[in-house]
């Protein structure tokens, strides 16, 4: 270690530099490396739905999706579960299903879309992309298209 020392001497000041006996200075630490997630390279997969894909459903039906394993809570949204209708003969002035609600289970492993009252008589289709796993897994099969049949309701 070198030690400064200022020493004044008529006018002039002169730094003298005494050298001292010391270990040689500890290299500079590194940081520890950050580790990020890696995603799983086991593929998420959709196990069943309920109702079951292309059967009938009441206008007020609540669409369960079980997943094998818990899903990323933050790739769940109206735009990755994507409901429309197939060939409605409707028109729209906005998108029916833009607030569509959706609920993950406790352990994230089951999805709940609650599309509201369903139109009867139509078509709904489903369409599943961008979701993954908790651990980073993708959707297998991505994108995965489900259809149900909203019954008609009988006359007033």
């Amino acid at each position: 270690m070198r030690v400064a020392r200022a020493t004044r001497v008529g006018a002039a000041s002169f730094l003298i530099l005494a050298a001292c006996r010391h270990a040689p200075p500890a290299p500079p630490q590194a940081e520890p490396a950050r580790r990020t997630p890696v995603a799983s390279a086991t593929p998420l997969r959709l196990l069943e739905t309920s109702p079951a894909a292309g059967e009938e459903v009441l206008p007020g039906v609540e669409l369960r999706l079980r997943f094998d394993r818990p899903v990323e809570a933050s790739t769940v949204t109206w735009a990755t579960a994507r409901l429309e209708y197939v060939g409605s003969r409707r028109t729209f002035i906005a998108d029916p299903f833009r607030a569509v609600g959706i609920k993950l289970s406790e352990e994230a492993a089951l999805v709940a879309l609650d599309p509201a009252n369903l139109l009867p008589g139509e078509v709904v289709r489903l369409t599943l992309s961008g979701v993954s796993a908790a651990d980073g897994g993708p959707l297998q099969g991505a994108p995965i298209v489900l259809t149900w049949h909203v019954a008609e309701l009988p006359p007033l």
